[in-house]
């Protein structure tokens, strides 16, 4: 049987390791900034990326290990997860209303946004008192318009990132 402590050690020295080369990511690219010539940052982001992968690979085959011996549950393959979330019909269901409001809304706000920019570039055409009451109608019309629109927007991408229903 594997020993757990000699396992994990290795475990968290390889994620370390990555650790460290992501973050040294920045100093490379800050590196090459000075003009180097690009064959030369090419063969040192290849070199880069082989280390890293053969890092990744180690992390994967203790962690595999460490399933195999029952001290840490087995790797979820990361597209299972994808289709569960796709799959799932009230999540489709709730976003697809939540896109279907987002497109009225953005159907709306482009036609007050035209009639704006019309009104903008040529006025209401109308006498004093016709002419102001137009032109707030149409200034109140826009705001509102583009006001839903942003709503709708934050509702749909709130859905979309934390899974935050409409009034959560």
């Amino acid at each position: 049987m594997a020993d757990f402590e000699a396992l994990n050690e290795l475990r968290l020295r390889t994620l370390r390791q990555i650790r460290e080369m992501v973050s040294e990511e920045a100093a490379l690219w800050a590196r090459y900034s000075d003009g180097q010539n690009t064959s030369e940052m090419i063969a040192d982001i290849e070199s880069v990326r082989v280390r890293f992968r053969a890092l990744w690979n180690q992390h994967d085959k203790v962690r595999q290990e460490m399933a195999d011996a029952g001290f840490m549950p087995p790797p979820v393959p990361s597209g299972d997860l994808f289709e569960i979330l796709v799959e799932d019909p009230i999540r489709l269901k709730i976003e697809n209303r939540l896109k279907a409001k987002l497109e009225t809304a953005r159907a709306e706000y482009d036609g007050a946004s035209l009639e704006f920019r019309q009104f903008v570039a040529k006025g209401t055409g109308l006498p004093a008192p016709d002419g102001n009451l137009r032109a707030k109608q149409i200034a109140a019309v826009h705001s509102a318009a583009l006001r839903e629109y942003t709503s709708a927007i934050r509702r749909f991408s709130a859905f979309l990132t934390d899974g935050k229903l409409p009034g959560e």
